[in-house]
């Protein structure tokens, strides 16, 4: 859970290559500065550290899925680092009856998910060295990334280079579903998945563009008010952009 200090919940990642982890509900959280949370579980890596006697910790990485749960955003919640946490995040919005059709449903899952918690995990990873099926994962992640740009480009303009990046995470997804199919015939509907995550992600940089885009409209407003009352010699701002920084638009 989120009411860990971010050293300990660093800590608990650490080592972890391939099995998804779940960090639960935000607004238990103890970390003062979530953009930088996040910033730091999408490195791999912790940071460095000095121990009692000033010497460096070993430090420990990570190449994980993380998801993180709370009952309110974190992508458009209150800092400027906007643009870093459009392209590190996916963040999906989950109503009552999206996942489970009723209680009784979601205790089964719970039951059946916690008795075989990792079988698949083990299968899959043997299969895919048994049948040699990353010889070319490369190529497999590239085109899965450019079909990625090509669907997000053609929603929405980026000036900020956010597809890019996004794509290839859905790529990433898109491509873990297809060997999936591949193995075990679990009839994961690939082109349905890259289309949700492509919807989620071109929404994030709309809204993204559209905060920069009142940025900038509320920066030159405050500009030129000030301007033209400079020119009557009333009052002339030292520093232009200071009202902004504080200000509470994201």
């Amino acid at each position: 859970k989120f009411n860990a200090t971010e050293y300990a919940m660093l800590k608990r990642i650490g080592n972890n290559n391939g099995i998804p982890l779940v960090i639960d509900d935000t607004s238990l959280s103890k970390v003062k500065d979530m953009t930088g949370f996040v910033y730091q579980l999408s490195e791999g890596r912790d940071r460095d550290r000095l121990g009692k006697n000033a010497t460096l910790e070993e430090t420990t990485e990570w190449a994980t899925s993380i998801f993180l749960t709370g009952e309110k955003t974190i992508l458009f919640r209150g800092d400027n680092e906007l643009k870093g946490k459009v392209a590190r995040l996916f963040e999906l919005t989950i109503s009552d009856n999206d996942l489970f059709d009723n209680g009784e449903n979601a205790r089964h899952i719970r039951n059946i998910s916690k008795s075989h918690y990792g079988l698949i995990g083990t299968a899959f990873v043997n299969s895919l060295i048994k049948e040699k099926a990353l010889e070319n994962i490369e190529e497999l992640l590239r085109k899965d990334t450019e079909c990625a740009v090509a669907s997000l480009t053609a929603l929405i303009s980026d000036d900020a280079g956010i597809v890019n990046r996004l794509s290839g995470k859905i790529a990433i997804i898109t491509v873990t579903a297809k060997l999936l199919n591949g193995i075990f015939d679990f009839g994961f509907d690939v082109d349905n998945i890259k289309n949700y995550l492509v919807n989620i992600s071109a929404n994030n940089i709309l809204t993204f563009n559209e905060l920069n885009d009142e940025e900038a409209q509320f920066k030159k407003m405050y500009k030129e008010f000030f301007e033209s009352i400079s020119e009557i010699g009333e009052i002339k701002p030292e520093h232009p952009d200071a009202v902004f920084v504080s200000s509470s638009i994201f």
